[in-house]
């Protein structure tokens, strides 16, 4: 009886550990580490690719797992920098290697053809907030973001650089 008593304890125990381990690298989910224990060659590729980032302090690293080749997992670092100027995330392969990056810059300044695209379709409306969204990495784009308002009506529209109006919603 105190055989199977033990065995018992044990299987419990060991499906326990199993189940934290699984829980550590669930597929989509971020882990949250120091600084410290990110890899020098990742933060030196995070220096050279985004040197602005260097002087935030506000960073928050994470070990982020994706789904890669079959069914084997793929680690990568992913480092997230939020306050009221920028949003912006970057993920970095263990290796050092640059994956992707989205940075939304907040109240960004808009470009000469951006303005002239919201003074001639949009000029019956307010502009509450403008926002700068830049990707790198699998997809290269630049894009604003622009909130706009007419009275009880909000709409939000994402205009190229060059004034191009790509996405119009009305909310």
């Amino acid at each position: 009886m105190k055989k199977l008593s033990m065995l018992a304890a044990v299987a419990i125990a060991f499906g326990i550990v199993v189940e934290a381990s699984a829980q550590q690298i669930e597929i989509g989910k971020n882990t949250k580490i120091e600084r410290s224990e990110v890899p020098i060659r990742i933060l030196k590729s995070l220096e050279n690719e985004f040197p602005e980032t260097s002087n935030f302090q506000d960073q928050t690293w994470y070990l982020h797992y994706m789904e890669g080749k079959g069914s084997v997992t793929a680690k990568v670092y992913k480092v997230v920098i939020e306050n009221s100027e920028l949003d912006f995330t970057a993920y970095y392969k263990p290796d050092g290697g640059f994956e992707k990056a989205n940075e939304i810059k907040k109240h960004a300044q808009l470009p000469e053809a951006v303005e002239a695209t919201i003074h001639s379709q949009y000029s019956n409306w307010k502009v509450v907030d403008r926002n700068e969204i830049i990707s790198v990495g699998r997809f290269n784009r630049d894009r604003f973001e622009i909130q706009l308002e007419k009275g009880n009506l909000e709409r939000l529209i994402v205009v190229s650089p060059d004034g191009k109006v790509i996405r119009d919603r009305h909310s």
